[in-house]
């Protein structure tokens, strides 16, 4: 074999591993276009792709990273689509930090109606975020 030829393979061989190393994972591509275009389906479509027993806690994970990351309008919107998706407890968790830490942002993004209809405040105040109990 000549040097030229492996060569080539040797960078080909590279360039097949390092590839998905390099280009983001699902979750953080939905998280990036959330953050720059307030498109919220990609998260959502990720979420939807776990299995049913998953999803609580990838709710859960994106939350918290947004939360983290100080984006507390798409933590609003994002529970907004994810209530009426999902009755993971761990929601209610989130949607009373929204109420209590960012009560504007509550109040301008969380409808009477998704109240009514989605926060269960007894179930909020048994939460935390080593889970939920009872």
């Amino acid at each position: 074999m000549s040097t030229t030829l492996m060569v080539a393979f040797g960078v080909a061989t590279v360039a097949l591993v390092a590839a998905p190393m390099v280009r983001p994972n699902p979750k953080k591509r939905a998280l990036a276009r959330a953050r720059h275009t307030g498109d919220l389906a990609p998260i959502v479509a990720f979420v939807e792709s776990r299995s049913a027993t998953g999803q609580a806690n990838t709710w859960d994970q994106l939350l918290g990273e947004l939360w983290r990351s100080y984006d507390r309008e798409l933590v609003a919107r994002l529970l907004m689509e994810a209530a009426p998706r999902c009755d993971a407890r761990i929601l209610q968790y989130w949607i009373l930090q929204v109420m209590n830490i960012e009560a504007e942002i509550a109040q301008e993004i969380f409808t009477p109606e998704f109240l009514f209809d989605h926060f269960k405040p007894e179930v909020a105040q048994s939460c935390g975020r080593c889970g939920c109990g009872g």
